[in-house]
């Protein structure tokens, strides 16, 4: 018997090890690239022996790669606060991204999901760059049930600091339905790199692509990827915003980028003294950085549609420009309506209501050069009812009620910028979305049915305009463009811009300058809006500048007048330009000068005096790019232009 007896134990071991599955896990980071090695921590129902696991890709494709796993019950699992320092589990398989390795989000081929996102392989070659919402996916991750949303009973405070390295997912559910459809699309056979949210705070990732796309809910934001975001437009490339309640949190991550920290509750540790770190909104005046002037929607004046609560909407976009370039191919019912789950909704500015009662977009008041509102849905919730919340402090009262306009439109913040395409709703990428599951809607009682079709028309119709970026012959915009643009001053300001032959005055900041806004020659008035401010202590909002053409002057908030220079081309004489990297500057009639030179993110890289109105000036080791030289003259006048580096 007792031979028999252990047979059967041995059989059952057998039987138990080849169905061990990993029940959870990380990896070291949240992106790889060809040649770099993932390392793999997870957790097993097996302690002892190996298995192997194939990676599979969103759209349920099988790859090739088998992985050697080390099976452990991870024994020595941090229990210390693991949501802060991380679990610590012991590494368990490493694998070393092959070269050819398609670009995209993997997963283990396991019950419980371990994400990996392989980028692109070469950075400098990718078409299309798709952004996935790492950082809210953290912020939700209810990991041993705590995030950012759970308060610590015995603090009564939100956990403000979540660990990378800890298992779980936060909202993938809003961004896997456009995953899969874009596997099964002829776009992802094009030269597509999906990249992370903390990727983005590298501007190299993205600046040779053509397009780029966020995905899903996209509320957690860093300085650094916000501003890239924004440089990446401001070069004249396109982005598609298929989400809602984006760019709603600043965040930050500590130096080994293993945490994501945002003090949700206004509590704040130590390291952010400075107000730029600060985790708060982005639309507060301090941050000097609304979502507003770089997605044109914000969550401040958006709101709840179906799924999160009951609502007096569209279940969808309601189309009202019937003729725009983007609903090509698109067959729409008698309500012109595109229905599905919208869940939760960005708002935008509105001047007032047309004829048929339809939101008219305050295209002067968000200061963008152009802009059409292609179709919206509404809503009546506001997500910040409490006193002394967000509203208080931007002294708005009259957002508590009444009806708010998620928008589906397009804009063009300056002349020479790219082009950007916000659906404004988090649910578009879903499976309730794009991804074509129906949903019940229990507070009216019936079932959405989703009209994946036209949705999946409408984004391929955007990728397809954008990516030819051609307004002549394949144009995105009804209207032509504006011949006189004149803009509103915002609390969000920090630089000048303007579409003129010439160059203007570099505040005391140190800004950022764009061939941005027209200027009206019809009654010689020009008003630019300041952006952008990096490291400036002074307060430059709300800069009031009406001024003559060419040359003029502005009055900051400080009272101090600013030249604004026309003639810069006949002073400053750069040869080559564009250049490779090391140019000349020769100064024409001007005694003594200084010469200081900014990058596109408004911070000085080079300053000097120049000897003899001429100097040679080496840039090579700079990323390519525009630059602004400025040249400050002994009888006090500003001059400035642009140099490419490529």
């Amino acid at each position: 018997m007792k031979p028999f007896f252990l047979s059967i134990i041995l059989l059952f071991s057998a039987i138990h090890y080849s169905s061990a599955q990993i029940v959870d896990g990380y990896t070291d980071k949240l992106s790889y690239r060809a040649g770099e090695t993932v390392v793999f921590y997870t957790k097993s129902v097996l302690r002892n022996g190996t298995q192997n696991f194939i990676l599979r890709a969103i759209d349920n494709t099988i790859s090739s790669q088998n992985i050697g796993f080390t099976l452990t019950t991870q024994p020595g699992m941090n229990t210390y606060q693991p949501w802060y320092y991380g679990y610590d589990y012991t590494a368990t398989a490493t694998w070393t991204v092959p070269s050819g390795f398609k670009s995209g989000l993997y997963f283990l081929n396991s019950s419980v999901p371990v994400p990996i996102i392989i980028k692109g392989e070469d950075k400098s070659t990718a078409d299309i760059i798709i952004v996935i919402p790492t950082n809210t996916d953290e912020a939700y991750n209810y990991s041993q049930g705590v995030n950012m949303y759970q308060i610590d009973p015995s603090t009564h405070h939100e956990y403000p600091v979540m660990s990378f390295h800890r298992p779980g997912r936060g909202q993938p559910q809003l961004y896997e339905g456009f995953l899969k459809w874009f596997a099964t699309t002829n776009y992802n056979n094009m030269n597509v790199s999906y990249i992370s949210d903390m990727d983005m705070d590298d501007y190299s990732e993205i600046a040779h692509a053509k397009l780029l796309i966020l995905i899903g809910h996209s509320e957690y934001w860093t300085r650094q990827a916000k501003q890239n975001f924004d440089q990446f437009v401001d070069a004249g490339k396109d982005a598609m915003v298929l989400g809602g309640n984006n760019m709603w949190w600043q965040v930050r991550y500590n130096d080994d980028k293993t945490r994501l920290i945002c003090y949700r509750d206004g509590n704040i540790d130590t390291d952010e003294c400075d107000p730029l770190l600060k985790t708060i909104q982005w639309e507060d005046p301090s941050l000097k950085h609304s979502a507003l002037s770089s997605i044109g929607a914000d969550w401040l004046r958006g709101g709840y549609g179906t799924h999160e609560g009951c609502y007096n909407g569209f279940n969808g976009h309601k189309m009202i420009l019937l003729n725009s370039p983007l609903l090509n191919g698109v067959t729409l019912p008698s309500d012109n309506t595109v229905h599905f789950t919208t869940g939760e909704f960005d708002g935008t500015l509105i001047s007032s209501l047309d004829a048929n009662g339809n939101p008219i977009l305050d295209v002067s008041a968000l200061g963008f050069y152009r802009a059409e509102l292609i179709g919206y849905d509404q809503t009546s919730h506001i997500h910040d009812n409490e006193s002394g919340g967000l509203l208080d402090r931007l002294g708005i009262t009259n957002m508590r009620s009444g009806m708010k306009y998620t928008p589906f439109m397009i804009f063009q913040k300056t002349c020479t910028s790219g082009k950007i395409i916000n659906v404004s709703s988090n649910y578009w990428c879903s499976e309730y979305g794009i991804g074509g599951s129906n949903s019940y809607d229990a507070c009216q009682s019936w079932y959405i049915t989703t009209d994946y079709v036209n949705m999946r028309k409408l984004t391929s119709n955007m990728i397809d305009l954008l990516l030819a970026h051609d307004e002549t012959n394949h144009p995105v915009f009804v209207n032509s463009a504006p011949t006189t643009f004149s803009m509103k001053a915002t609390a969000t300001t920090v630089s000048y811009s303007a579409c003129m032959n010439g160059s203007i005055h570099v505040t005391p900041c140190g800004v950022t300058i764009t061939d941005g806004y027209k200027v009206d020659n019809n009654n010689n008035r020009f008003e630019a809006k300041i952006e952008n401010c990096i490291s400036c202590t002074r307060s430059y909002a709300r800069m009031a500048a009406a001024t003559s053409y060419p040359s003029a002057t502005a009055t900051t908030s400080e009272g101090k007048a600013n030249s604004l220079i026309n003639d810069s081309q006949d002073v400053m004489l750069m040869s080559p330009n564009p250049t490779s990297g090391i140019f000349s500057l020769q100064l024409q009639e001007i005694a003594t000068s200084e010469i200081s030179i900014y990058n596109p993110l408004g911070q000085l890289i080079f300053q000097s005096s120049i000897i003899n109105n001429q100097s040679s000036i080496d840039l090579s080791a700079q990323p390519k790019g525009m630059y602004f030289v400025k040249v400050n003259a002994a009888d006090g006048q500003m001059f400035v232009q642009k140099v490419i580096l490529q």
